[in-house]
Parts: structure tokens; sequence; C-alpha cells
């Protein structure tokens, strides 16, 4: 299972439910926010959540994953976590990411 964490506890409460997600994003926001938190509930690593939104505005870049929430948000996740390999050039082992930590939700420009 994948972890995620949260930069604040604004940010936690504001993802907790549906119900709040919709209150701080919006309904359709809300809902796909929450089907993103479950889609890293039910992985195992970053690289099979990474694969599962390869198709979909998934940008991978250093140690961060910035994933659009509809048109209007996106979202950032970094890499956490003490067991994560990286590689001699510096690339993080996405399959060795057991913990996210959701740093940011914002408004599209």
């Amino acid at each position: 299972m994948l972890v995620i964490s949260y930069e604040t506890q604004n940010l936690r409460d504001s993802c907790l439910s549906l119900e709040n997600a919709e209150s701080s994003y919006g309904s359709l926001q809300a809902q796909e926010l929450i089907e993103i938190l479950a889609d890293a509930d039910a992985v195992d690593d970053a690289e099979e959540f990474i694969e599962l939104y390869s198709g979909s505005d998934c940008v991978v870049v250093k140690d961060s994953i910035s994933l659009k929430i509809g048109s209007e948000y996106s979202m950032t996740l970094t890499a956490i976590g003490e067991n994560m390999q990286v590689t001699v050039t510096g690339e993080i082992v996405w399959s060795s990411v057991t913990r996210l930590k959701l740093m940011m939700i914002k408004k599209c420009p």
C-alpha cells in the first residue's frame, strides 16, 4: 500500500472526506481527488501509481509527482521515507517509494 501523508493539517482535513473536498475544490474535482487518493491506497508503490496515471497529465520531476485534478486544480506529491532507493545518477527508483507527501493542491492558471 502506498501511504499518503499531508504537508498541513488543513490540507489533510480538506481531503479527509468527499464532503470536505467538495467544500474546498468543488463537486467534480472532489470526486476525482478522492478517487486518486483511493487509487494510491490500492497500489503497492509509487511506480504503480505513476503507471496508473501515465496517460493523464501526470508529470514526474526529480522527487515529485504532479497530477491534474479535473480541469481546475493540480496536486503535487513528493517522495518521502528512508527506504527509497536512488540511482547513481540521483534519480529516484519509484518502485522503492511506498510513502508520498501531498504538498499542495493549487488552482491551475
